[in-house]
């Protein structure tokens, strides 16, 4: 759900329909063969994306108008600070 709100809802389809959990490696797949296409990026082109949770699993790339593969990982990263911070 929390990829979905990055892609859009049709996003838990395709989850459901490819082995029913999110990855880094299905939320790649989404966004270069339906979010970038749908937006124009007909040829597979890629940025890097300077995050440190985006370095960590995929080395930073992006497919243009792809959205964000890694959403999900840095929301996930950052409750884990939040829950950090509130011991101190």
């Amino acid at each position: 759900a929390v990829q979905a709100y990055n892609f859009g809802k049709a996003y838990i389809d395709y989850v459901a329909d490819n082995g029913g959990v999110n990855t880094v490696e299905l939320a790649k797949a989404y966004s270069k063969n339906v979010v970038a296409p749908s937006l124009g990026n007909i040829s597979g082109e890629t940025y890097t994306y300077y995050q440190p949770v985006a370095m960590y699993y995929g080395g930073g790339k992006l497919y243009t108008n792809g959205g964000n593969i890694y959403y999900a990982k840095e929301v996930q990263f950052n409750l884990f600070l939040m829950r950090m911070f509130s011991r101190l």
